[in-house]
């Protein structure tokens, strides 16, 4: 298979990541325990730290630029499981296959790069808006680093949109659902899920680290990757869940008809005074009955009900327990 475009800079980083011996998770925190001691002793030499001590949470720029590359191996490893999965549904060879899995898992180079020093240029503003709050809890350098790291985040983000359209593209392969089988359909939904989820609490988890105002510097971006993570999970599935609506309203119109039939058959023979082989028609209208209540039934979101409470819990309960933190403040402030 040639590949349709060159792979991002993340990709390629990743792709040297998986070749390199031992699990990626060890490498990922071996890099987080490289960059916090070198944060650490940056902060000694400007005296922000004292000499030999360390901050018990790492700087909040470190969580961004080792945790995303992290979920991005992360996601890509589920991507080519949830294909594998996927592929009862898929018609083609081996080639074709392989190009879809090569689309799934990697973003085109330019698209990367742009979407990286969009949120770069983005991150700049704002903190050139809100600088006052950050200056106290942050150095100059700190806070230009952080800016910097934006174009990793800016990267991800741009492969998780891709990664997305990728899936509906994919979905929109096949043309017909079997509403009694849609294990293969649910494969891409743990992906979706998962992307928007960590997106999420990536986001919370700087926001928990970042001291006093300095937090009203993310709050804008923190917002707009709420909205993209909700539609993360949803948008790419949007395509087969009409199909699966289609196909339950049509099974729900062949059994009414059906059941229409029986009940009339039932009528002829009561008025006809043929009454033998009533319990027949009995069993088939009580049959009708039961099939309509289980297509009736069957979810047309292709996804489990776990999916969507674990995505749920991992946006509102940060939110509810900040809340609730705030109101015991104020009380005990009373």
């Amino acid at each position: 298979m040639t590949p349709p475009y060159p792979p991002s800079w993340l990709d390629r980083f990743t792709a040297a990541v998986e070749r390199l011996p031992g699990p990626p998770w060890a490498f990922y925190t071996a890099l987080g325990a490289v960059g916090y001691l070198a944060a650490s002793v940056l902060r000694w030499l400007d005296g922000r730290q004292p000499l030999g001590a360390f901050d018990p949470l790492p700087p909040p720029f470190l969580l961004w630029a080792v945790g995303v590359p992290a979920l991005h191996h992360y996601l890509d490893r589920y991507a080519r499981q949830a294909l594998a999965q996927f592929r009862p549904l898929l018609q083609g060879d081996q080639v074709e296959y392989d190009r879809l899995e090569y689309e799934l898992t990697i973003t085109p180079a330019r698209a990367a790069a742009i979407g990286g020093l969009i949120w770069v240029a983005v991150s700049a503003v704002l903190v050139t808006m809100t600088y006052r709050l950050s200056r106290p809890y942050f150095p100059p350098w700190e806070i230009v680093i952080s800016v910097l790291t934006f174009f990793v985040g800016g990267t991800f983000i741009q492969h998780v949109i891709h990664q997305m359209r990728t899936v509906r593209r994919i979905y929109a392969r096949i043309d017909h659902v079997d509403l009694h089988d849609t294990q293969p359909l649910i494969a891409f939904s743990g992906l979706t899920a998962r992307a928007a989820i960590g997106l999420v609490l990536l986001q919370y988890a700087i926001l928990a680290i970042l001291p006093g105002e300095s937090k009203l510097t993310l709050i804008v971006p923190s917002a707009i990757l709420t909205l993209i993570a909700v539609a993360v999970f949803v948008w790419p599935l949007l395509g087969v869940h009409r199909l699966l609506e289609t196909e339950k309203g049509e099974q729900m119109t062949a059994v009414e008809q059906r059941l229409k039939a029986a009940v009339a058959t039932l009528y002829q023979r009561i008025d006809s005074g043929e009454l033998v082989e009533m319990e027949q028609v009995e069993k088939a209208i009580t049959s009708l009955k039961t099939t309509r209540d289980i297509v009736d039934g069957r979810p047309t979101w292709p996804w489990q009900p776990s999916t969507v409470r674990g995505l749920a819990t991992a946006i509102l309960l940060p939110i509810a327990l900040w809340l609730l933190q705030e109101l015991l403040q104020n009380l005990l402030n009373l």
